[in-house]
């Protein structure tokens, strides 16, 4: 509940005791210190006033925190896991530490009952904070009331099931001897009591209750107590490694390695043998790891149901500033960042040095700094639609761990087409591009053609073994034969060209392996059904 003296409390309010329906926040505000407001790192539902059952027009008031839209990275460094209530059965998974993404779980690593069973130290059911947070948490709650506490043996021996015994009393037997979330810590012979001062009144070898919050930290906990309805995901200290999983299209998906042996623990949507949470990615130089032309160093692994083959990789981030001078215009900027930004008008007073220019304003990080960094926001109306928008000064490259094996795409569109003697004119479109998803300034179109053929010219150095499969459309079909060779020695007489299901829809054909010779090598696809036109192709990989 939101103290009626604090400043968001009266921005929620119109100042006549009413509550407006919908309030946007523009500008920071501070929080109103000795409150949790200054503890939490954010909010969820806020209450500003409680119902009076003796008055039925003061009824409860909650307001929904909506954040703005915000930039949340699928790759990032340093992952740690957080895991659900009962770790073992509900899901493992990675999150970026420094998001708000779950919510503390601490352990007292002074009591062997805690390793197994971590306890929760919130503000608010359902409150989620950063890594560092809950760490900080966890380590400092009640930490200054209970260091300075002797032992006391007041309370005596005995059953106190009906009069519950406070910290660091005694003596206890079990945990229902203390009061509240204390437990009674089994101690033995003289052995010190986390969190309380060995003082006169100690008895020696007698138990004592105890915060099991006291000098502890976050863990890989098997439990975390509470009601069940705490079933929200929790920081670990365990660390994560995200991955990519990349197929042969070269789409990719996020996946996530938490170092487990069952591998049903980690939820299917980041799950690397499950996941087919497919999005487009831009390859430098269209080159990346595919299960036709081998994974390399990266594992490959192929989906229980579907049989979609896919290589995962480690990945690793690497992020830099794009702009180290003024850059020469909007559209250059709009051309070369792609991360937003948040508007630095939230950010604390001080936060940023604003310039203002003729076409967009510069954000620098830091009081008086003019240095473009990584931190450094640039703001402008987008030149073609006008849309305001803030960006951020870096660029984020996802980098391949282990992987090692180059794979290189020959466009059909570069192909050299070809048919038979004695056969009508061949009509083959070259560059067309009226499908979608096809790579290069377009594909080979197979339109009005018989036996037709395309020849690939693919150039090494010294002998070379390689896969190679392509890309085509098939649309609804029917299934077309294909032979292909190299260098007029056929390596395939029955390449079998499925339909894909829609003219919009690739496919890969099988891999085959071809050695290479130095120089020019000629590696041709032809088509054998000897009917009208044939699918697309859209490149050789």
């Amino acid at each position: 509940v939101l103290d009626p003296a604090g400043d968001l409390f009266a921005a929620l309010n119109d100042g006549s005791g009413n509550f407006r329906p919908i309030v946007e926040l523009t500008s920071h505000l501070n929080c109103m210190e000795g409150t949790a407001e200054c503890v939490v790192d954010t909010v969820r539902v806020v209450q500003v006033q409680s119902n009076d059952p003796d008055d039925p027009n003061v009824s409860d008031v909650f307001y929904e925190y909506v954040p703005p839209p915000c930039v949340h990275q699928a790759f990032y460094e340093g992952a740690k896991q957080i895991a659900r209530r009962y770790r073992d059965w509900e899901g493992i998974m990675c999150a970026d530490p420094r998001l708000a993404a779950a919510s503390e779980a601490c352990c007292d690593q002074n009591i062997e009952r805690s390793v197994e069973d971590a306890l929760r130290a919130y503000e608010y059911h359902g409150e989620r904070m950063t890594y560092a947070s809950a760490e900080q948490r966890c380590l400092a709650k009640h930490h200054v009331n209970l260091a300075e506490i002797e032992l006391d043996s007041s309370p005596g021996d005995g059953d106190h099931s009906a009069s519950p015994i406070g910290n660091c009393q005694g003596d206890c037997d079990i945990d229902s001897h203390c009061a509240g979330d204390l437990v009674c810590f089994q101690r033995q012979g003289n052995e010190a009591v986390p969190g309380c001062l060995d003082g006169a009144g100690a008895n020696s070898g007698w138990d004592y209750c105890i915060d099991p919050i006291q000098d502890n930290g976050l863990c890989l906990f098997s439990k975390v107590t509470g009601n069940d309805n705490e079933q929200g995901y929790h920081w670990t200290d365990a660390d994560c490694n995200v991955q990519v999983k990349i197929n042969n299209e070269g789409y990719v998906a996020v996946v996530h390695d938490t170092f487990t042996m069952q591998g049903w623990m980690t939820p299917a949507h980041v799950n690397a043998e499950d996941s087919l949470n497919w999005f487009r990615a831009y390859w430098d130089g269209n080159s990346y790891p595919s299960p036709a032309t081998g994974c390399g160093n990266c594992r490959d692994t192929v989906h229980p149901l579907s049989g979609t083959a896919a290589c995962v990789c480690d990945a690793s981030v690497v992020e830099e500033p794009v702009f180290s001078t003024e850059p020469a215009s909007v559209e250059d900027i709009v051309s070369s960042l792609n991360i937003g930004a948040i508007k630095p008008a939230i950010a604390d007073a001080g936060s940023y040095h604003t310039v203002v220019g003729s076409d967009f304003t510069v954000h620098f990080k830091g009081a008086g700094s003019t240095t473009h960094d990584a931190e450094t926001i640039f703001e402008l109306n987008h030149p073609y639609h006008g849309t305001k928008l803030f960006l951020k000064n870096v660029k984020s490259t996802v980098q391949l761990r282990g992987w090692t094996q180059p794979t290189q795409i020959f466009e059909a569109e570069d192909a050299e087409p070809g048919a038979g003697t004695n056969l009508p004119p061949l009509y083959m479109y070259a560059a067309n591009t009226t499908r979608t998803d096809y790579t290069g300034s377009g594909y080979m179109d197979w339109e009005g053609s018989y036996f037709a053929y395309l020849n690939f010219t693919v150039n090494v150095q010294s002998e070379k073994t390689a896969k190679i499969s392509f890309k085509y459309e098939n649309s609804w079909g029917p299934t077309r034969p294909f032979s292909l060779s190299l260098n007029d020695a056929v390596v395939n007489d029955n390449m079998l060209l499925q339909p894909t299901g829609h003219w919009d829809f690739w496919a890969m054909t099988p891999s085959y392996t071809v050695t290479l010779q130095p120089g020019d090598n000629i590696i041709q696809i032809k088509d054998l059904s000897g009917q009208w036109g044939g699918p697309n192709i859209d490149h050789m990989l």
